[in-house]
């Protein structure tokens, strides 16, 4: 009898053993999230699932460029309230992990693009998904500026002045207005773009109110550009001399 005990009970021992070294389906599809922490597992297969410990809420998500095909933003900055912040990975993801279901603010930064926020208002979930995008900051690239001298008999001169140059940006379609201005002058105007976001315009004395285009020397000009209500400088530039 008392075989027949330690018999049955070295079978259930090697049962036991068995069952848990057996292999188990992983419920962990793609990042296991841990309060301050972002832990990548698979590389390459899609996000579906995000597991995280009790009482731990996430908000997780993408952030890519504002395009016509979206690019994936690396190192931008993401911060929950300013005090909880991660940066994306080169797939654009990040994961946000607090213990306090608090509404409040996503804030976005990176340089060279446009630092922006969002509002967020938890509901009955445990997490909220948010694919954001961003805009980059418009740049004036291959710009061009010369002054022209005209002589008039028979002895007056004209001047003015030929700019261009080439916006670029990642979002020209919420483009609302480019203007070029130099406040030293008091002078602004509108100017437009072309199918290949550039510009090429001729200012003379009248359009700048100076008597001689030499007075233009050394006064900066700037490239302004207008999405809704908010306004950036693409770029700077200043006359250093008129060649007669």
């Amino acid at each position: 009898m008392k075989l027949a005990k330690i018999f049955w009970f070295s079978l259930l021992l090697t049962i036991i053993i068995v069952s848990c070294d057996a292999p188990h389906s992983n419920p962990l599809e793609s990042y296991v999230v841990k309060p301050d922490t972002v832990t990548r597992v698979d590389t390459t297969t899609k996000i579906d699932t995000v597991i995280v410990p009790p009482d731990v809420y996430v908000i997780q998500g993408f952030v890519k460029s504002q395009h016509s095909s979206p690019l994936a933003l690396q190192n931008v900055l993401v911060s929950l309230n300013k005090n909880n912040s991660v940066r994306t990975d080169n797939q654009g993801f990040f994961a946000i992990a607090d213990t306090q279901k608090n509404n409040g603010w996503i804030y976005f930064s990176l340089d060279n693009y446009i630092s922006d926020s969002l509002r967020i208002t938890w509901g009955v979930s445990d997490s909220i998904e948010i694919n954001y995008q961003m805009n980059m900051i418009p740049v004036l690239v291959n710009e061009t500026y010369y002054s022209i001298i005209k002589n008039d008999y028979p002895d007056h001169t004209y001047g003015s002045l030929k700019i261009s140059g080439t916006i670029e940006d990642d979002n020209y379609s919420s483009i609302n207005r480019v203007s070029i201005r130099n406040s030293a002058l008091g002078f602004s105007r509108t100017i437009s773009l072309n199918a290949e976001h550039k510009f090429d315009i001729t200012l003379y004395e009248t359009d700048l109110s100076v008597d001689d285009i030499d007075n233009v020397i050394g006064k900066e000009f700037s490239i302004y550009v207008r999405y809704g209500i908010r306004e950036y400088v693409a770029g700077s530039f200043s006359i250093s001399r008129v060649i007669r």
